[in-house]
């Protein structure tokens, strides 16, 4: 298959289930930590992954409480991408309307319309 891109989503600490640099285009992580309504960057499982896979864009295809880009900027942890949930989670977990405002209309963040 081409003009695929291949996205391998990590629990963190699974390197064993890494199938190789060759097959993975972006190395991912689902953000779900409890309680989490002030949209941290959860830079913590972001530096894991950057140090692992240092030649890999790191995304978070899923997640609560969506990373504002000012906690991202300030911990270094900009994610390629974020997304919340959306069985109802976009608009929870701190996802509020003026949030999704300030969010999506942030220079620094591509949205697509």
């Amino acid at each position: 298959m081409h003009n695929l891109i291949w996205v391998w989503t990590s629990e963190v600490e699974d390197d064993d289930w890494y199938p190789g640099d060759e097959y993975v285009d972006i190395v991912a992580r689902d953000g779900y930590p409890a309680n989490n309504t002030t949209h941290l960057s959860q830079a913590a499982d972001f530096m894991k992954l950057r140090q692992a896979h240092p030649n890999k864009m790191t995304a978070m295809p899923e997640c609560n409480s969506v990373p504002s880009w000012e906690n991202m900027q300030r911990d270094r942890a900009l994610w390629l991408m974020v997304a919340p949930w959306c069985g109802g989670g976009a608009f929870d977990h701190g996802n509020s309307a003026e949030f999704w405002r300030q969010f999506l209309n942030n220079e620094n963040v591509v949205a697509r319309e």
